[in-house]
């Protein structure tokens, strides 16, 4: 007898390759996070500028800059009136005082003969160079021939910028220096 074998078609079971999408899923995982955290580290930096635009003492903003370009000719003519008159003004900055957090600044405008200046009307302003966003006005008042005081609070060492317009008879003339500022008053003057 003839006996036939029907053989059926081996059929492959695969189990599932555990061990394959273990690491598939690490690697996804992996690289998702990776991204995600190189775009955190972009946010969280972009915060801290912002943070620090908005909040360091060091930034100035000059208040009225574009009015200040439209007028430039006539600030570069106060300057200008200043040097034709050939004055001279000394800054004495008096010492720190520690019950007092400010400073007598006193100005000594002369005319190009060393004759004191009087009845003149002095205002300006005054900053320190690393804090240039904290700027005090100041009206100076004639306190001797010549002699022009005001009250500043220079509590910080270093250069300060002083910036004044002298109004009378001539016009209005201004002048820009810098004051390097220590505790005992003023160490140099450009």
């Amino acid at each position: 007898m003839n006996s036939t074998s029907i053989s059926a078609p081996a059929q492959s079971i695969s189990l599932p390759d555990t061990d394959g999408r273990q690491q598939e899923r690490r690697a996804r995982r992996f690289w998702v996070s990776v991204i995600v955290g190189l775009l955190s580290l972009q946010v969280f930096g972009a915060g801290i500028a912002i943070y620090l635009a908005l909040s360091d003492s060091t930034v100035a903003i000059i208040p009225n800059y574009y009015q200040a370009g439209l007028q430039w000719d006539t600030t570069r003519q106060h300057w200008q009136r200043f040097e034709d008159l050939a004055w001279s003004i000394d800054t004495v900055v008096s010492a720190h005082d520690t019950q007092l957090p400010r400073r007598v600044i006193t100005l000594r405008v002369r005319d190009g003969h060393g004759q004191p200046v009087s009845d003149q009307r002095i205002t300006g302003q005054v900053f320190h160079h690393a804090r240039g966003n904290q700027v005090y006005w100041l009206t100076f008042d004639q306190a001797d021939a010549g002699d022009y005081v005001a009250m500043v609070p220079l509590t910080h060492n270093g250069l300060w910028q002083f910036d004044v317009a002298i109004e009378g008879d001539q016009g209005i003339a201004a002048q820009r220096w810098t004051v390097m500022v220590q505790s005992d008053g003023v160490e140099q003057q450009e």
